[in-house]
């Protein structure tokens, strides 16, 4: 009986597999910033993922990079600034170049939450973002490598010993792109 249950059980798995599917998979990340006072670009990598349930891709991220602040005693500050950010990306539209090679762009939004490695600062910050892909599908679609770049402007708040910084709204423009694959089971 147990073992009938179970067969009974994988073979109800094996069909949802077929009805559901989810792409998963690393990228690595490399943002370059406007204005060039808030610091070189960062480098990171991320998780990207997609469900059928629901029309994002989402990337959960962490990149880090060369930070230099002045201090409240007018002092500069040469530390490492680490981020961590959530994107969540709509596919307006979608095209072929070729058989396997495709193109997208879309809309989507941005949050991310930083701090240095001396003393204690921490901001937050979050924006709209536009992005144009590319992408190559193969192995019957299981697999597919991307690339992509945005333009997306933030704004954000500064807490801590970043004296000139503390508690200011700060608008800056980044320009994100990543290189990545996806397995879709």
């Amino acid at each position: 009986m147990k073992k009938k249950i179970l067969v009974l059980g994988a073979s109800l798995c094996l069909a949802c597999l077929s009805a559901f599917s989810i792409g998963i998979g690393p990228q690595v990340n490399v943002n370059p910033i406007i204005p060039i006072w808030d610091g070189p670009s960062m480098w990171g990598a991320a998780c990207s993922v997609k469900f059928d349930s629901m029309p994002i891709y989402w990337a959960f991220g962490f990149d880090s990079g060369y930070y230099t602040y002045e201090d409240e005693d007018g002092h500069n500050v040469h530390t490492t600034k680490y981020t961590t950010s959530v994107t969540g990306d709509y596919h307006i539209k979608e095209g072929k170049f070729t058989e396997m090679l495709g193109w997208y762009w879309g809309f989507g939004a941005v949050f991310s939450a930083s701090f240095t490695a001396k003393h204690s600062n921490y901001y937050v910050s979050a924006g709209p973002r536009i992005y144009f892909g590319m992408n190559w599908k193969f192995n019957n679609d299981t697999m597919e490598v991307f690339a992509q770049t945005a333009a997306q402007p933030e704004l954000g708040l500064a807490f801590g010993e970043d004296g000139k910084e503390n508690g200011f709204i700060r608008p800056a423009i980044y320009i994100p792109s990543n290189i990545g694959i996806r397995f879709w089971f």
